[in-house]
């Protein structure tokens, strides 16, 4: 089975670490480095619920689908 994309790793702490040198416009470089990291992630945690959605909607119009023909075969 094909692995997704890989998601980024890092932790609450050094996100909270990262929102008080937000807070005082004191940004450095490691913290670009992370909000990349972050935006990246939720790129790829978008990407996977798109994906999962799109099954989902598959699984669903493939069931109506069943339900019809089952129901046309009765008549």
């Amino acid at each position: 089975m094909a692995k997704g994309p890989e998601i980024p790793k890092t932790d609450s702490a050094e996100i909270e670490i990262l929102i008080e040198r937000l807070k005082h416009n004191k940004l450095e470089q490691r913290d670009v480095e992370l909000i990349e990291r972050l935006l990246r992630t939720v790129l790829v945690l978008v990407n996977l619920l798109q994906r999962k959605n799109m099954s989902i909607k598959r699984v669903h119009s493939a069931r109506r689908l069943d339900n019809v023909e089952c129901r046309e075969s009765f008549r």
